[in-house]
């Protein structure tokens, strides 16, 4: 056989035929459909954007208005009349052997308070170091306008 012969012996043979036709799959290439964002999602995630934004501004503005002086002033009263009392505590059960061991035994006592400073005290129980419980007693001075505490162990 020559060349000739060949090449027609394989174009009848063989046909060549696009991949989606139908005469080679029996139905039509199918038709690419578009894809289509639900608008739900896309709304929520627009909204959500904006909420965002906003509270995000309104952050960065509130946190850049300076405190009013009696703004100030509420917060160290707050302090010095309820927070100093833990921040008391905590200075105290640093000097303990122990400080997992403290418990408060008594009620928490003002010995003194000009609104300035307050002195406090409160007994306490903590383990030593032979593993027995003792009895404390713990002092605590407390100054509004610095915020500071020093406690001890009287």
């Amino acid at each position: 056989m020559s060349e000739q012969e060949n090449d027609e012996t394989k174009k009848g043979r063989y046909k060549r035929v696009p991949v989606y036709t139908k005469e080679h799959y029996g139905s039509p290439k199918p038709i690419e459909s578009k894809k289509v964002i639900d608008p739900f999602p896309m709304l929520i995630l627009v909204l959500g954007t904006i909420g965002m934004i906003v509270s995000f501004t309104g952050m960065i503005v509130s946190s850049t208005r300076p405190k009013q002086a009696w703004e100030i002033e509420q917060e160290a009263t707050e302090w010095y009349n309820k927070g100093s009392y833990d921040l008391c505590e905590e200075h105290l059960k640093e000097q303990l052997r122990d400080p997992k061991s403290y418990e408060r035994a008594g009620e928490v006592k003002v010995i003194k308070d000009d609104g300035i400073e307050k002195g406090i005290t409160w007994e306490f129980r903590a383990r030593n170091g032979f593993g027995g419980m003792n009895v404390g007693e713990g002092v605590c001075l407390i100054k509004k306008n610095k915020r500071w505490v020093a406690a001890t162990i009287k």
